[in-house]
């Protein structure tokens, strides 16, 4: 029994063949013609194509059987298709034996022409016509009409599927056109004047050669299938060239060659040939058991292993149905799979097949069809004898998977080497961590898989657990993954299992903090490290002498938990917490506490770490003690704010020497110069001596203002401050106007705890309660009683002293900053120099207070006094 081969399958027991189908010996001259060979039926349908047509026409062999040729055909031909057609397979009566031949024109697939020369003959004992396609584009080019364009040859040969050249006698390239640069990556410079043979494979150089000198004793054309020709790239590809001798063609004088990439057709036919023997050899010699069936699921060929296993001879075997080899109640499973295979599907199953000896022995089935051209020839099954090893490849089956649940569980990344240092085993995690490809990596060697690696550290810890029979541990650096691992070798009887951990980031994190930490002991500053929560992780010896705090200390604690007192400002640390979360660098400046209580200024720069995904990890905070800093900024804006405060004095004096001084001083020269030019009886004498003595009156009053202004102003930075019982020195001060306040009815109510005490001097604030109760009388309402309050309350470090009357008030608007100014008065009609209220905020200011003042017209004056909360009095110890 022959076998059927898997390409055109012909019953070798018949001398007939299938009608219109070519013989199995003919089809293997044809089937790599890069001609298009076909049969088609006296309707001019095709019965049969060779592959050739999906390179010619783009149509796949079965996407062309039964349709008709016309339908293929341009209709731009000079004839209708079924006319051109008709043409092509009309036969002479007289000359039955010679072919027809014309030149059509076709529709590729991808919708572009394509020029076939065709030639057709009648085989009657078939009732086919035999035809073969030629492609003859370049021919065209060649024989073009001189009337034609003058780039069509040009465009032909660029985009056709030839590359074209013109040699020489001594075979050097003249000219090179085509897709040449495309196929072999060559430009046409590159070849030109360079010798055809030196890009000929040596082993094909001697058959060129002879084609070539047989060529030009002749005047036809040689075609040269198949020798290999070297790329620009230095890759050898097949090429099928056809060359026409045109030396004595006074148009063209040279060899003009036509050369196409076959090379993907070669090694095609090679696997052909190699899948032949191949097929052939594991057929017979396969130890299990194999045969063929025809669609009706008949027995058509038998391998030896059948007759060994089974028990029948090929004669007994062929020409039985596989039915009678199978137990009855697994016919239906088997005629089920026999027909999936039938319909084009590989199935693969279990079942008991009988001996001749009526044994059942398990076997594993794979049945897989045959085909060729898209018809089904039957279908192939192989069957292995497993009923021996079943039971126990299922134990083996039961334990592996246990055993690879169990590695696969493993949270490191694990390998399995044996003695000679094959990889036998790798988990998912070993997968995952290095990159690598299991199915690649299984049964190479380590010191394949990473060699450099494994010549260094790898290899120097593997002996050292030889020598020593026990585990190893150690780190090591992976260069091509830029990888830090921890590896841990474990020997076991026939290998070793490696065990490896990325600590990439953890090394990496030690390497940084080591630098960090180096740096940030060395600084000053205070270097605060934080986790993403702000939780203290690390500080500074910086940080202890500034805050006092050490690291023990304040691990684990969030630097608001400690930092923050009464004065520290809550805005900022709003704007502290939103930096954090903006995870963007930050500065503040803001008052902290040491440990001590202190209170200092601190200027923050914080800085977020963050991982290669840009998630904070943690934060860097950087402290600077700015407090002597901000002591000088504070220092400076009290000199600008005394310098201001002295430039107004000036401004002030000026206004009194302007004012107040040169009106009296210019009385009393006026009056001085008349004197001596009155008589001394002379009443006018008399009234112009009064005249100067009021006038210097007038000036000795301005003169003492200035004195005590001065004084108040010299005074201020020496002024002794104490702490003053508050309620007291204001009794003292309305006890002394008590009878100007009872002249005018007036009532005059403290609300002041009797031990509040303000820190100042005590000359000073009885002045200010004396100005202050003096103004409230002179100033007091005609229409209604006079009433003083004064309410004294504590806010923090400072004291509120309210001070307020129901008396004429004045204009605001009107006053506007003029109101504290000197000799400056809103009552003109009650007398007055202007000087109470400058005085009353002179003094308030020397003792480091303020005072506010709001009034309204015809309601009352309301002052507004701070003054710095005093020191409760120290008991003496008897």
């Amino acid at each position: 029994m022959s076998k059927v081969a898997p390409t055109l399958r012909v019953n070798q027991g018949s001398s007939q063949q299938v009608q219109g189908q070519p013989s199995v010996s003919f089809e293997k001259l044809i089937q790599y013609s890069t001609d298009l060979h076909c049969t088609l039926d006296p309707t001019g349908r095709f019965q049969f194509v060779n592959d050739t047509s999906a390179s010619l026409l783009g149509y796949l062999p079965e996407e062309l059987l039964g349709k008709p040729l016309q339908e293929t055909i341009l209709l731009e031909n000079t004839a209708a298709p079924e006319e051109t057609v008709r043409q092509l397979l009309w036969q002479n009566p007289t000359l039955p034996h010679l072919p027809t031949r014309k030149r059509i024109s076709h529709l590729h697939k991808s919708g572009g022409p394509i020029l076939l020369e065709w030639s057709a003959i009648w085989v009657a004992e078939d009732n086919v016509y035999y035809c073969v396609a030629k492609d003859c584009r370049h021919q065209e080019v060649a024989t073009a009409a001189p009337d034609q364009p003058k780039g069509l040859h040009e465009i032909l040969v660029e985009h056709g599927a030839d590359m074209m050249a013109l040699l020489t006698l001594d075979g050097i390239y003249t000219y090179v056109g085509g897709p040449i640069e495309r196929i072999l990556g060559y430009r046409p410079e590159d070849l030109v004047g360079k010798n055809v043979f030196n890009h000929i494979h040596p082993d094909d150089l001697q058959e060129a050669k002879g084609s070539f000198v047989t060529l030009l004793q002749s005047d036809t054309y040689t075609n040269s299938r198949g020798f290999r020709f070297k790329r620009a790239d230095g890759q050898w590809r097949w090429i099928d060239t056809t060359v026409s001798n045109q030396l004595l063609n006074p148009n063209i004088q040279a060899l003009v060659v036509s050369s196409r990439d076959i090379t993907e057709q070669v090694e095609n036919n090679n696997r052909l040939q190699e899948s032949e023997q191949k097929y052939r050899n594991l057929f017979e010699k396969n130890p299990d058991v194999v045969f063929l069936q025809n669609p009706e699921g008949t027995i058509i060929e038998i391998n030896q292993a059948f007759q060994k296993v089974l028990g029948y001879t090929p004669q007994e075997a062929v020409g039985l149905s596989t039915t009678l080899f199978v137990p009855n109640e697994s016919v239906p499973q088997s005629v089920k799979y026999f027909n999936e295979s039938l319909a084009g599907k590989t199935t693969r199953f279990e079942i008991n097949l009988l001996t001749k000896t009526g044994e059942q022995k398990a076997f594993e089935i794979v049945m897989y069809p045959l085909f060729l051209k898209g018809r089904i020839l039957g279908v192939e099954t192989i069957a292995k004898d497993i009923t021996v090893v079943k039971q126990a490849f299922e134990t083996i089956q039961r334990q592996a998977q246990r055993l690879n649940t169990v590695l696969e569980s493993i949270t490191d990344a694990f390998f399995t080497l044996d003695r000679n240092l094959r990889i036998t085993h790798l988990n998912s995690e070993m997968v995952k961590l290095l990159g690598i490809d299991k199915e690649d990596t299984l049964g190479r060697s380590i010191l394949d898989v990473f060699p450099e690696e494994a010549e260094d550290i790898f290899k120097k810890q593997y002996k050292r657990m030889l020598s020593t029979g026990k585990s190893v541990s150690f780190e090591t650096f992976l260069k091509r993954k830029r990888k830090w691992l921890s590896v841990k070798f474990f020997p076991f009887e026939g290998g070793l299992s490696v065990y490896l951990l990325d600590i990439t980031q953890r090394i990496r994190y030690q390497n940084e903090l080591s630098m960090l930490s180096l740096v940030a002991s060395k600084i000053t500053n205070g270097v605060v490290i934080m986790n993403a929560q702000c939780h203290i992780e690390w500080v500074n010896d910086g940080f202890t002498n500034i805050n006092g705090y050490t690291l023990q200390e304040v691990l684990g604690k969030r630097p608001d938990d400690f930092f923050h007192g009464p004065n520290t400002d809550p805005e900022a640390r709003k704007r502290i917490f939103a930096g954090y979360k903006s995870g963007e660098p930050f500065t503040e400046e803001i008052i902290n506490y040491k440990k001590n209580g202190e209170e200092f200024w601190v200027s923050l720069n914080i800085t977020p770490v963050k991982n290669e995904e840009g998630k904070v990890i943690r934060f860097i905070a950087i402290q600077t003690d700015i407090t002597t800093l901000k002591k000088a900024e504070e220092q400076q804006a009290k000199l600008a704010q005394e310098l201001n405060r002295q430039n107004l004095d000036l401004q002030q004096f000026t206004y009194i020497v302007s004012h107040n001084l040169r009106a009296p001083v210019a009385n009393s020269l006026g009056l001085a110069k008349l004197l001596p030019l009155l008589d001394k009886e002379d009443s006018g004498y008399t009234r112009a001596l009064q005249g100067i003595e009021k006038s210097i009156l007038s000036i000795d009053t301005v003169l003492k203002d200035l004195n005590t202004i001065l004084t108040v102003g010299f005074n201020k930075d020496t002024l002794e401050v104490e702490s003053i019982n508050l309620k007291a020195v204001c009794e003292e001060a309305i006890e002394s106007l008590h009878e100007s306040i009872d002249a005018v009815g007036g009532q005059v109510e403290l609300n002041i705890e009797a031990g509040l005490r303000v820190s100042g001097n005590k000359a000073y604030l009885f002045s200010m309660f004396h100005n202050l109760l003096t103004n409230a009388i002179k100033y007091r309402s005609p229409d209604r009683t006079l009433q003083i309050t004064v309410t004294a309350t504590i806010k923090g470090k400072w004291v509120k002293v309210l001070f307020t009357d129901n008396g004429s008030g004045f204009d605001e608007e009107r006053a506007g900053d003029k109101v504290f100014k000197l000799y400056q008065r809103f009552h003109h009609e009650v007398e007055g120099r202007g000087l109470g209220l400058f005085m009353v905020k002179t003094q308030v200011e020397s003792m480091g207070g303020d005072i506010q003042v709001s009034s309204q017209e015809g309601v009352g004056t309301e002052f507004l006094i701070c003054l710095r909360l005093g020191q409760p009095p120290v008991e003496r110890q008897t």
